[in-house]
């Protein structure tokens, strides 16, 4: 009872963004849960994996990941964090590419899975396959700054500047990151 407790306080703190209370909390709860981890705690290691990623402590992060997606091997949403996580950090490609394009292949639907079959294409290099998918993407999500941005990256590469403009126009008009508004407004200078 006490680990469902901690485990509820930690996603509100996570969903409030407070991601060292959240930590603090899903520690806790882990703790109690003790070693091995125990599969029926699969969500808790995803939690805590994705407030590790925020937090910047990837090493972590990326163990608890591996953890909630050997306990659930075709959960396309843990296979998309941590491919996503890979592909943007430019490490594990293929790795990242297989379990993204498993998690679409489960639900092609989802705007930020196939943003980030996508995003992987791009790190890849392989700029127009990373069109194709970022073009869906946004077509499910056309008001994310983030899949708008990537959109515009793409297109940059492919030489269809004055489309990778507009995208990036967007990406400025729906995004909510000063950091990242104040890197695209570069790009389009």
């Amino acid at each position: 009872q006490k680990i469902g407790y901690l485990i509820q306080i930690g996603d509100i703190e996570r969903e409030n963004e407070d991601f060292k209370s959240a930590l603090s909390a899903y520690d806790t709860a882990i703790n109690l849960v003790g070693e091995p981890p125990k599969s029926e705690f699969w969500a808790l290691y995803y939690a805590r994996g994705m407030t590790l990623e925020r937090l910047k402590k990837w090493d972590r992060a990326e163990a608890d990941l591996k953890t909630a997606l050997a306990f659930q091997p075709d959960h396309p949403y843990i296979m998309n964090y941590l491919g996503y996580s890979w592909a943007d950090q430019g490490i594990h490609l293929d790795d990242a590419m297989k379990l993204l394009l498993r998690a679409v292949s489960i639900v092609p639907d989802d705007g930020y899975v196939t943003d980030s079959v996508g995003w992987a294409y791009y790190k890849q290099g392989k700029y127009t396959e990373a069109v194709e998918y970022l073009e869906r993407a946004v077509e499910l999500l056309p008001y994310d700054g983030t899949v708008n941005d990537h959109l515009g990256d793409a297109y940059a590469k492919v030489g269809r500047t004055r489309e990778a403009q507009f995208q990036w126009q967007r990406a400025l008009n729906y995004g909510e990151d000063e950091a990242a508004k104040d890197v695209i407004r570069k790009k389009l200078n």
